[in-house]
C-alpha cells in the first residue's frame, strides 16, 4: 500500500478525537461551574448561620440581669430562624414562620432545641437546627453537658441543603448535601464578677483567722501559715449567699503546663493536716482550728453552685472536699476607668536605682494617678508609690479620724508593674475617683481604688507593725500581687482580683474582705463567633 493510500485511509479520524476532547473540555468546564456554584452556595449558607448564631447569642442575657432564663432562649431561637428565612430568600413571612416554628417548645425547661424544614417551595430540601446550648460544636466544652442548659451564653445554628449537581447529575453523580454550622457566644457587659477574692495562683494566710465574706477562688490552693494560728474562712455575704472555697482543676495528677503556681503544692498536700480538707461552719465568727480552711456553704453543694458573672462548672474534689472548677476560672476582663478629668501622670521609666515615683507627703487631690513603673525599683524594698507613716500627712476629716491618710476620690492606675508601699504605721483609706464632668463616660468610673491591666505585674506591699490599709471598690491586679506582712491590717469593701494573695498579717480586723456588689466593677461585653 502506498503512502498516499495510507493517508487516505486515516482521513476522518480527527473528527471523533476532536469530539471526545470537546466533550471532556465541556464536561470539565461544567463540573468547574458546578463546583463554583456549590462553593458560592456553601459561603451563602455559612454567612446565614454566622449571622443567625450571633443574633441568637446576643439575645442570651438580654433580660434577667444576664442570668440563664428560658425566655431569652426562646427569643434567641425565633430570631435565629428569622435571619435564616430572610437570608435564604424564602419570602416575606419570616416573623410568622419563626414564631410558629418555635411555638411553645422553649417555654419551659432549661434548654431550647429546634429542628425544622425550610419554608415553602424555596425552602424545600433545607433543614434548619437551632440548639441552645449547642449539641454538635467541635469544641465540646461549648456543648450541653450533664447539667441541662449549661453552658450559658452559647447558641448553635445549622443549615443543611440537599442539592442536585447540574452536569454531575447528568453523568451519574447523585444529589449532594451542602451545609454550614456556626456557634455564637455572648457575655452581657456590666455584670459583676461574683468572687470576693480571686487569686490566679494561691491564697496564703498568716497568724490570725482570715474571714472573706463571699466566695473565694484560688487556682491552686488555700494555705494557712503552718506555724501560725491562722484559718481561712469563706463566710456568708451581705446578700445571704453562703461562701464557697473553689479551687482550679486539676487537684491531682501532674501539674498543667505551664503551671502558674510555679510548683506550689496541691490543696490535698497542704500542711498542717487540718487544712487538707475544707470543713463546714455555721458562721466564720466561730473559733476555728489552727490551719483550717472553712466555708459556710454545705460541703458537697458544688453541683448547684452559681456565681454571678462567671461561667463555671464545678465538682467536688474528693481529696480536699472543695468545689473544683473545670476548666479553671480565668480572671475577668474589666474595662479600666476613663482617663478623663483630673488625671495626673507619674512616669518612672527613666528614674535611677531605688527611686520612687511618688511619695505621698502633701495631701493628694481627688483624681486618677497614672503611675508608670521604675524598672530600677524592686519591691518590697523599693516601691513606686510610698505611703509612709512618718511622712504621710494627716488628711482625714472627722468622719474618718481613725485613719491618718485619707485618699478620698483617688484611683491609682499601676502601669508596667508599678507598685505601692504602705509602711511605718501608716493608716490609709483609699476610695475611688469619679470624673466630675460626665459620670457616664465609662460604667466602671468610680469603681477602682487600684487598677492594673492584665499583664501589668503590679503589687501592693504593706509592711511593718501596725500599718493599716483599707480600700473600697474593686482592687484589680489580675497579674499582680497583694502582700501584707506580719501584724499589719488590711480591709477591702468590694472585692479583690489578684494573681497572688500573700497576706501574712495577724492584726487585721474581720472580715478582711466584704463582697459588695454595689461597689464592684462590671465586665466587658463579649459577642463573637467561636466556631
Amino acid at each position: 500500500m502506498t503512502a498516499h493510500s495510507r493517508r487516505r485511509g486515516q482521513r476522518g479520524q480527527v473528527v471523533p478525537i476532536a469530539a471526545i476532547c470537546t466533550a471532556l473540555l465541556l464536561g470539565g468546564a461544567a463540573l468547574a461551574v458546578d463546583l463554583s456554584l456549590q462553593t458560592d452556595r456553601h459561603l451563602d449558607l455559612q454567612n446565614a448561620t454566622d449571622a443567625a448564631a450571633l443574633v441568637a447569642a446576643r439575645d442570651l442575657g438580654a433580660t434577667h440581669s444576664g442570668q440563664p432564663n428560658q425566655s431569652d432562649r426562646s427569643q434567641a431561637a425565633v430570631d435565629a430562624l428569622k435571619v435564616i428565612y430572610d437570608h435564604l430568600g424564602w419570602g416575606s413571612g419570616a416573623n410568622g414562620w419563626a414564631t410558629s416554628t418555635v411555638g411553645s417548645t422553649c417555654n419551659s425547661g432549661s434548654n431550647c432545641h429546634i429542628s425544622t424544614v425550610g419554608s415553602g417551595t424555596a425552602g424545600a430540601g433545607v433543614t434548619v437546627s437551632v440548639d441552645i446550648p449547642p449539641l454538635h460544636a467541635n469544641n465540646t466544652s461549648y456543648n450541653e453537658g450533664a447539667t441541662l442548659g449549661s453552658p450559658w451564653g452559647y447558641a448553635e445554628v445549622s443549615v443543611h441543603e440537599r442539592q442536585v449537581q447540574g452536569f454531575g447529575g447528568a453523568i451519574g453523580f447523585g444529589a449532594q448535601t451542602a451545609g454550614s454550622d456556626s456557634v455564637g457566644y455572648h457575655f452581657p457587659g456590666g455584670q459583676g464578677f461574683g468572687f470576693a477574692l480571686y487569686s490566679g495562683t494561691l491564697v496564703q494566710a498568716g497568724n490570725n483567722d482570715e474571714v472573706i465574706q463571699g466566695n473565694v477562688y484560688a487556682y491552686r490552693d488555700v494555705q494557712p501559715q503552718s506555724s501560725g494560728k491562722a484559718s481561712v474562712c469563706a463566710d456568708t455575704d451581705s446578700s445571704g449567699n453562703p461562701g464557697h472555697v473553689i479551687l482550679g482543676a486539676p487537684q491531682s495528677g501532674p501539674f498543667p503546663s505551664p503551671d502558674p503556681a510555679a510548683g506550689a503544692v496541691y490543696q490535698k498536700d497542704v500542711k498542717p493536716t487540718s487544712a487538707d480538707q475544707v470543713v463546714n461552719t455555721a458562721t466564720c465568727s466561730a473559733a476555728l482550728g489552727k490551719g483550717q480552711v472553712a466555708q459556710t456553704a454545705a460541703i458537697g453543694s458544688c453541683g448547684t453552685l452559681s456565681v454571678q458573672g462567671v461561667s463555671l462548672t464545678t465538682t467536688q474534689d474528693p481529696s480536699s472536699l472543695a468545689c473544683m472548677a473545670n476548666p479553671p476560672v480565668t480572671a475577668p476582663d474589666l474595662q479600666g476607668p476613663a482617663l478623663v478629668g483630673n488625671v495626673v501622670r507619674y512616669d518612672g521609666s527613666t528614674l535611677g536605682n531605688n527611686q520612687s515615683v511618688l511619695t505621698v507627703t502633701p495631701p493628694l487631690t481627688s483624681g486618677l494617678y497614672y503611675v508608670t513603673h521604675n524598672p530600677n525599683c524592686t519591691a518590697p524594698n523599693c516601691t513606686d508609690v510610698v505611703i509612709d507613716g512618718h511622712s504621710a500627712p494627716s488628711t482625714c476629716p472627722n468622719a474618718y479620724a481613725q485613719y491618718t491618710t485619707c485618699l478620698l476620690g483617688v484611683t491609682f492606675w499601676l502601669d508596667k508593674g508599678a507598685t505601692i508601699g504602705v509602711s511605718n504605721g501608716a493608716s490609709v483609706l483609699i476610695s475611688p475617683y469619679m470624673p466630675p464632668s460626665d459620670p457616664s463616660l465609662d460604667p466602671n468610673d468610680g469603681r477602682f481604688p487600684i487598677y492594673a491591666p492584665i499583664g501589668s505585674a503590679a503589687g501592693i506591699y504593706e509592711t511593718n507593725t501596725q500599718s493599716v490599709l483599707v480600700m473600697t471598690g474593686t482592687v484589680y491586679m489580675p497579674s499582680g500581687t497583694m502582700s501584707v506582712s506580719s501584724n499589719a491590717t488590711l480591709g477591702v469593701s468590694g472585692q479583690a482580683i489578684v494573681n497572688a494573695w500573700n497576706v501574712q498579717s495577724g492584726n487585721h480586723t474581720n472580715p478582711e474582705i466584704q463582697y459588695s456588689p454595689g461597689a464592684t466593677a462590671g465586665q466587658r461585653e463579649v459577642l463573637q463567633l467561636v466556631e
